[in-house]
């Protein structure tokens, strides 16, 4: 049901931006789901071996990266990388 509503929220907001305006930069309205702590703590050590901080003292993020230019790819993950362990 929160989904439903929220998608027909999405459809209905389309005088304030509410859609995929530039399909060549992929901007436009979206969901934002949480994600349970617990969820995040299991798939951290799971999937990469290691253990979550505190509730509230770390993030998660969804990144894209460009698609057909392996170097720009490789680039952006550096940049990413670097920005992250500061």
């Amino acid at each position: 049901k929160i989904v439903e509503d929220a998608d027909e929220m999405l459809v209905r907001m389309a005088h304030r931006g509410g859609c995929g305006c530039d399909p060549a930069s992929g901007d436009g309205a979206g969901m934002l789901f949480g994600m349970p702590d617990g969820f995040m703590r299991t798939k951290a050590k799971e999937l990469f071996g290691v253990e979550l901080p505190a509730a509230g003292e770390y993030a998660v993020a969804n990144v894209f990266f460009p698609h057909g230019n392996e170097q720009a790819m490789v680039d952006c993950k550096a940049i990413l990388e670097r920005n992250v362990k500061d």
